[in-house]
């Protein structure tokens, strides 16, 4: 059964006969009002045959509101498309007031006066759609209170009346969120992808008249895309098919640029190419390429879908870590942003976290990341001054994570964390990773291969540097004494990661740049060495105290254990940035 098929059925099972009122979330009417009048139009057949049988019963009418047309009534051909009537009432605006709030009264007041006024010699099945992008009902009390009454009539209606709210609905108001359900609409699955490329295509190239024909790679780079979007791209990728690479690269950016405008607090990376330099980490590797396997044998058994949490110091490779494993197992990372997701709006919060989830459901295998959690999640433990979203928020991503991995949904969760604020992370997370992976600093010998590997990238294989002793260089460059804001010396180690390796080289370029090359000779790669010193020595006493924090918190957690899925140990690793 298809994911509207699926949507329908739950809609008129769960929710048409028991409730006045419905919340969908949905930014597409179009695709929505039909299967959300198909259910009701068969509530409303049950009712006239089991209830009305033989009163005088006007047939069932869809009425639909919007904010530019008022209230219409609303039919469809025979094709499935919209016909709309004459509009029976029309907006009214107060140019002094907030458009938004006045519009959704003035919608409720209009739904209000076409309920009241229905003779009472008539018993109508009617189901009055508001289409209003943003109704947040928590953040307009008055509008919330104009509901309602609504809500009051269509239960004293004679007849069988509902009412539908269409648009992205926010937090509710405890006088509505008891009665009046959020349901969220599907985004579109697999079969229904080939679907809309077979039919885009089918004229073009016959081959792909046939569901199966469409290629797997290109129905993953139109995973999460939703039912608008996907018709569009559809068209624009038939034109490509005769390229099948040009194909699945035109339906990535497209997705990307999609997910972009739909949600522009997630970012969503393509899938990398080539992957970038990443040197050490043999443990991590090859528990990446694991899961490679099992992503492209999925006839083994296995369930997909795997947590990590990476941590050590800044610069070590934590992030690196993901584009590598993006182009390891070719799948693309969805990044989210929760200072961006935590909205000053209320109610926005949380639908920007359903949006987040159910596109990432519906996307296919990919990445989930959370780039340094730990100062994405510090504040998310209950306290009273946020009105409990940081709570609600944390719940929401904790069920999300048990439910991926109790489904056995293709996602790959990877959150990176520095040792400093690993403590701060909510106790709660730790049980939802099945690795926890400590990156330690770089030693001299694997600071030299850095060096190679980077260097390799931007020179080439046939340049001949002497690596090892750019690696002393370094490490000699940043064991140094470290100045405060007052002027105190404190002594301390400034430690050497994969970050001043490429800081060292980009540096290097520039003075390379001086006599017309882009790749920087040893000379060069030496006087930056001790050019920047005096830059990278120039710290305050932070630098110190976050070293010695961190020496300490990795001796504390190299000494503990997590428990949660299983025993999940914590793996110290050398590695770069």
């Amino acid at each position: 059964m298809n994911p509207l098929d699926t949507f329908g059925e739950h809609l008129f099972s769960k929710f048409v006969a028991r409730t006045p009122g419905l919340l969908v979330s949905c930014e597409e009417v179009e695709y929505a009002l039909p299967h959300l009048w198909d259910a009701y139009a068969r509530f409303f057949a049950m009712y006239k045959d089991k209830v009305a049988k033989d009163s005088g019963l006007v047939e069932p009418r869809l009425w639909l509101w919007n904010m530019h047309r008022g209230l219409r009534q609303v039919t469809f051909h025979e094709n499935g498309r919209l016909a709309y009537g004459q509009t029976v009432v029309k907006n009214q605006y107060d140019k002094d007031a907030d458009c938004n709030t006045v519009v959704l009264e003035n919608a409720l007041t209009v739904i209000y006066s076409q309920l009241n006024n229905q003779p009472q010699s008539q018993e109508a099945c009617d189901l009055y759609v508001l289409a209003h992008p943003k109704p947040d009902l928590q953040a307009k009390p008055r509008a919330a209170l104009f509901l309602e009454e609504v809500l009051e009539m269509v239960n004293m209606h004679d007849g069988a009346a509902r009412l539908a709210i269409i648009g992205m609905v926010g937090e509710l108001p405890p006088m509505l969120s008891s009665f009046l359900p959020i349901l969220d609409f599907p985004y579109p699955d697999e079969a229904a992808i080939r679907k809309a490329v077979s039919t885009a295509a089918g004229g073009m190239h016959p081959r792909y008249k046939k569901h199966e024909e469409v290629p797997g790679a290109l129905v993953n780079s139109l995973a999460g895309l939703n039912w608008r979007s996907l018709t569009t791209t559809a068209r624009e990728v038939a034109v490509r098919l005769s390229d099948p690479a040009a194909a699945i690269n035109y339906a990535s950016d497209a997705k990307v640029a999609a997910v972009k405008s739909i949600a522009p607090f997630v970012t969503l990376q393509p899938t990398e190419q080539m992957p970038p330099p990443v040197v050490g980490m043999e443990v991590i590797k090859e528990r990446i390429r694991e899961l490679r396997d099992v992503l492209r044998n999925p006839d083994i058994g296995v369930m997909p879908g795997y947590s990590m949490l990476l941590c050590g110091p800044p610069g070590t490779g934590k992030s690196i870590l993901t584009r590598w494993m993006s182009a390891e197992l070719q799948i693309p990372v969805l990044q989210q942003d929760t200072g961006a997701v935590f909205n000053a709006l209320i109610g926005s919060t949380d639908e920007r976290q359903r949006q987040v989830h159910a596109m990432s459901r519906a996307m296919g295998p990919h990445i989930y990341n959370m780039d340094e959690v730990e100062k994405q999640l510090p504040d998310m433990r209950g306290s009273q001054s946020d009105g409990g979203h940081g709570s609600r928020y944390l719940s929401g991503e904790l069920i999300f994570r048990q439910d991926a991995f109790d489904n056995g949904w293709p996602i790959y969760f990877v959150d990176t964390a520095n040792l400093d604020g690993l403590d701060s992370l909510p106790p709660e997370f730790y049980s939802r990773y099945t690795e926890i992976f400590y990156i330690d600093y770089p030693g001299e010998e694997l600071l030299a291969e850095i060096f190679r590997a980077h260097l390799a990238k931007t020179a080439g294989e046939n340049l001949d540097y002497d690596c090892a002793s750019l690696a002393a260089a370094l490490m000699v460059a940043l064991a140094a004494n470290v100045e405060n804001i007052s002027g105190e010396q404190v002594k301390g180690k400034r430690r050497a990661v994969g970050r001043d390796v490429v800081m060292v080289i980009k540096a290097a370029q520039l003075a390379s740049a001086k006599r017309g090359s882009h790749i920087p000779n040893e000379d060069e790669l030496e006087n930056t060495i001790t050019d920047v010193r005096d830059g990278l020595v120039a710290l305050d006493s932070r630098g110190v105290v976050l070293a010695r924090r961190t020496e300490r918190l990795a001796e504390k957690t190299a000494t503990s254990s997590v428990t949660g899925r299983g025993d999940l140990g914590l793996m110290s690793l050398n590695n770069q940035e």
